[in-house]
């Protein structure tokens, strides 16, 4: 609605057109509606189109829109104007802006970056505050962005202090697992006084494995965006916002790469069994496709329900997936895409959840209890709740495969069958 009222001449609908035509990926199609619609008339009308306007990669375009103001008598928003002029190169000019600029996390954010871009490091220090908790996403995301590039400030005050808040993030994630994993331990114990330890799944398989799956789930992610995509760490630790579809890619493809390498050493002790099965491969053919009909039975019943809702059922599961589809073709091509989405993720989540998670919680309480909450883990771990239902399901579906093979193999198929075909319909 708000392009239509722009192309009719509602200028003041201009800032929400020109995000519906970025969401498009047609930069020249922003700045024309920037350039062909009349200038703002006053300060706050302007500064929303500025702000557009830097949402544009070319940074003549925000400097196109900041001219239009000259002269004018109101003054526009000095970490806006600050912006325009650090992305053309101006450091000067920028630097002047934000002489008048008031105090603010606009502002901050601008003075941090102007202060980046001329490697004055005692001034970007000084935009990272320890204290602030409220704000302190955007503060490690700052100290993430200067240790990257000035590595050697990460031994000044307060930058230390964010480093080792840092480790202690990571930490309590990593140590996160146990919340689960001890209770299963001593569960198991119990069970063995009482003469009822249940059959292995995987005999080289067991908690400690378990709890490493997991911990490289969760803290991965944001190693991975601290040295290749800095700026995105406060909207992941947040959750708010989502990196962009390119920078999101970025990020998909190193952790799905590391991923494989670190859980490697754990794979092996899956054995050669692990993979081959204790039955016949066509009788594991047999049960994947028992496995997929049932998936895609709960996947026609979940989308007639979501359909007999008529509710909004877009989440930030599937704004993130649309963003690693998007970004992904756009930098590595449909190939390279398709072989991060059904082939590594898959490999990837079935080694954790399917051979470290279940295998090491069925060294120590029941089949069935180890398939619920290894499924409900990923279900969950998908932050998906209009889907909740597919997800556990397949978590189910996935657990039960590797029952009734002995191998991880059918469980993985199952798994890069269904992101394949997801795969092939979105593109």
């Amino acid at each position: 609605m708000a392009l239509r009222a722009a192309r009719l001449g509602e200028s003041n609908s201009v800032p929400l057109a020109v995000d519906a035509v970025l969401a498009k990926r047609d930069e020249a199609g922003a700045a024309r509606l920037l350039r062909d619609s009349p200038a703002a008339t006053d300060a706050w009308r302007a500064d929303k189109r500025l702000a557009a306007a830097l949402k544009i990669k070319d940074a003549r375009i925000a400097l196109e829109e900041l001219r239009r103001y000259d002269g004018k008598e109101f003054v526009l928003d000095g970490a806006l104007v600050a912006r325009a002029h650090l992305n053309a190169g101006d450091l000067a000019a920028a630097r002047r802006a934000l002489e008048t600029a008031g105090e603010g996390d606009d502002q901050a954010r601008a003075r941090f970056d102007v202060a980046l871009a001329q490697a004055d490091i005692p001034a970007a220090i000084a935009q990272i505050d320890i204290t602030d908790t409220d704000g302190i996403a955007t503060h490690l995301e700052r100290f993430a962005v200067l240790a990257n590039q000035h590595p050697a400030s990460v031994f000044r005050l307060p930058m230390l202090g964010m480093a080792l808040m840092s480790g202690g993030i990571l930490l309590a994630l990593a140590l996160l697992p146990l919340m689960l994993l001890v209770p299963v331990h001593y569960r198991g114990l119990a069970r063995r006084v009482q003469g009822r330890a249940p059959v292995a799944l995987f005999p080289g398989i067991g908690l400690r494995h378990a709890w490493w799956g997991m911990a490289l789930m969760l803290a991965l992610p944001f190693v991975i965006a601290g040295v290749v995509e800095p700026r995105s760490i406060a909207g992941l630790f947040t959750g708010d916002v989502l990196p962009d579809a390119d920078a999101f890619a970025r990020i998909n493809l190193w952790s799905s790469v590391a991923s494989p390498a670190l859980l490697a050493p754990v794979a092996w002790c899956l054995g050669r069994g692990g993979f081959t099965g204790r039955i016949t491969w066509w009788r594991q053919v047999a049960w994947l496709l028992a496995a997929l009909v049932m998936l895609y039975a709960v996947i026609y019943l979940q989308g007639a329900w979501l359909q007999w809702r008529a509710e909004d059922s877009r989440t930030e599961q599937t704004e993130a997936i649309e963003r690693l589809l998007q970004g992904g073709q756009s930098i590595y091509g449909p190939a390279l895409t398709f072989l991060l989405i059904a082939v590594l993720g898959p490999i990837v989540e079935e080694l954790v959840f399917r051979g470290m998670l279940l295998g090491g919680m069925a060294r120590h309480i029941s089949f069935g209890w180890s398939n619920v909450l290894q499924a409900l883990l990923f279900a969950g771990i998908h932050n998906d709740m209009p889907r909740f239902f597919f997800y556990f399901a397949m978590g189910l579906l996935a657990g039960m495969l590797v029952r009734r093979t002995g191998s991880l193999v059918p469980a993985i198929v199952l798994h890069a069958i269904n992101n394949g075909v997801f795969f092939l319909l979105a593109t």
